[in-house]
């Protein structure tokens, strides 16, 4: 239960008990000094009633010596001045022995005194009465007689009234210093065994507050010095409802938290190192697949470089058909000629043409080459994304790389699109051309056939050679096309080996943040 309390009400309840403690004692020494007190008082009482004793002794032996000096005096002067004095001292005497009576008194002292009193009226009767008178007249023999026989024995009894009041009162005096210095001892022992026994159990109080305070401590410190140590195993066994046992609650919660943390942070280095050694692996295909287009690039550039000579071939014969054309309408004699040399210029079309075709062919494949790579780019940059996704904040840089990855390998593909539809319309008009050749063959052989129908082949070769001159121009302007979309798909696959090596790039510093993180938390304990 004290264990649940809080340090405050602990502190708290320590300081009331032994302030409890102490108070008891000090209500005890009071009572124990009023006691004292009293006795004291007591005492002080018996020490006045001594000198009040003291005090009527000298009053009466000041009566006697002023009651002999009147007995002795010479003249009525001097005894009437002796006289007056012992009238004084008698009346100072009663006064002491009334102050006296008015005291608290035993039942010794009540009975010595009023012995006294009384005995004390007979001797100032016997003074007065008898003794003065004879001094007065001179009897002095009578005198002499009436002290010796009557006087001395009051005397002395008056002496004994004394001596037993004074006894009296030193004996009341020494009983009340007695009990006086038995309440001191017994009051003394007594407060110092209670103050022993109140610093005992504040001690002992103390001692329990200081070790409910300092073991929860010492506990919580070498929780704390195993988690510096790296090991986030250790936990407090401090349980309690105060500070000290909330503290090593919050402690231990504490040091399950960064264990996990440091767990997921372990696991999670481990992911990234492996998601960066994919991404560098897919870096290195992607390097690989940018760098295969390129050099397909470039067969496809030289390709087209050829198909534009043939091109090139194609209407200078359209040119030198057109002038054999032209020959024919202004000469009939020369048609026998014209047509064998047209034959030629068909015959040498139509290998050109045929050469056409083929390299529209083989442009073809190259653009299905091209296109699979674009295809194959795209994937990659796909799964590149994917990685960089995993990867999380450290993946973004990669991100925006695989991104553009993709875009460069979209644009090739749509590139390689209009390079295909392009050198489909070439080979559509190389065929256009082929058979064009061949109904000039056939021309040609009616010509030969029928002279007489020159004027009207002429017309219709003239506007199958105007076709084939616009066919041509079209089959230069593709071929220039082609060429022009070879560099740009050849600057594509540039662009993307600068991408797969940034790629790389990313991925070796992934790889490099993986290991420092796993170095960070491998040395602890979880």
């Amino acid at each position: 239960m004290l264990s649940d309390l809080r340090i405050g009400p602990k502190i708290l309840i320590a300081v009331l008990l032994v302030a409890a403690l102490g108070g008891a004692v000090g209500v005890f020494g009071m009572l124990k000094m009023a006691g004292i007190a009293d006795t004291e008082e007591g005492e002080f009482s018996e020490a006045l009633k001594t000198q009040a004793i003291a005090d009527i002794r000298s009053g009466f032996n000041r009566v006697r010596i002023n009651g002999l000096e009147y007995l002795l005096a010479a003249d009525d002067a001097t005894r009437a001045t002796e006289r007056e004095e012992f009238d004084t001292e008698v009346s100072d005497l009663d006064t002491r022995i009334t102050a006296y009576r008015a005291m608290p008194l035993s039942t010794v002292e009540a009975e010595s005194i009023e012995k006294f009193t009384t005995t004390w009226a007979g001797y100032l009767e016997l003074v007065t009465d008898r003794l003065f008178p004879l001094a007065q007249q001179g009897r002095l023999d009578q005198v002499r007689a009436v002290r010796a026989n009557e006087l001395s024995p009051l005397v002395t009894t008056l002496r004994d009234a004394l001596n037993v009041l004074a006894e009296e009162s030193v004996a009341q005096a020494r009983a009340s210093h007695e009990l006086a210095e038995d309440a001191y001892r017994d009051g003394r022992a007594i407060v110092l065994t209670s103050v022993v026994v109140l610093l005992l159990i504040g001690a002992a109080v103390a001692v329990l507050i200081a070790r409910g305070i300092t073991r929860p401590l010492a506990e919580c410190v070498r929780v704390l010095r195993h988690i510096d140590d790296g090991d986030l195993t250790a936990r407090t066994g401090v349980r309690g409802a105060d500070e000290l046992g909330e503290l090593a609650t919050a402690l231990n919660s504490t040091a399950s938290t960064v264990a996990t943390t440091v767990r997921h942070v372990r696991d999670d280095a481990t992911a990234l190192a492996g998601t960066s050694d994919r991404l560098s692996a897919i870096a290195e295909e992607l390097t690989r697949s940018a760098q295969n287009t390129a050099e397909q690039a470039g067969s496809v550039s030289a390709a087209a470089e050829i198909i534009s000579a043939n091109v090139q071939t194609v209407a200078a014969g359209t040119e030198e058909m057109g002038a054999s054309i032209r020959e024919i309408a202004s000469s009939a004699g020369d048609a026998a000629h014209v047509a064998g040399t047209a034959t030629t210029a068909a015959e040498r079309t139509s290998d050109t043409m045929a050469k056409l075709g083929a390299a529209s062919a083989e442009i073809s494949e190259v653009i299905n080459a091209i296109t699979s790579i674009a295809e194959q780019t795209n994937l990659l940059a796909l799964n590149a994304t994917i990685e960089a996704a995993r990867a999380g904040e450290s993946g973004k840089g990669f991100a925006v790389v695989a991104s553009e990855v993709k875009d460069l390998a979209q644009e090739t593909a749509r590139a390689t699109e209009d390079i295909s539809r392009r050198i489909a319309a070439i080979q559509a008009d190389t065929d256009a051309a082929v058979a064009a050749i061949g109904d000039i063959g056939n021309v040609i052989a009616q010509i030969n056939d029928y002279a007489t129908a020159i004027a009207a082949a002429v017309e219709e070769q003239t506007a199958t050679t105007g076709e084939m001159g616009r066919n041509v121009a079209e089959a230069a302007s593709g071929s220039g096309n082609i060429a022009a979309d070879i560099t740009s798909v050849a600057q594509t696959a540039n662009q993307t080996t600068h991408s797969a090596d940034e790629a790389r790039s990313t991925a070796a510093e992934l790889a490099g943040m993986a290991q420092r993180l796993g170095s960070a938390v491998s040395g602890y304990q979880v």
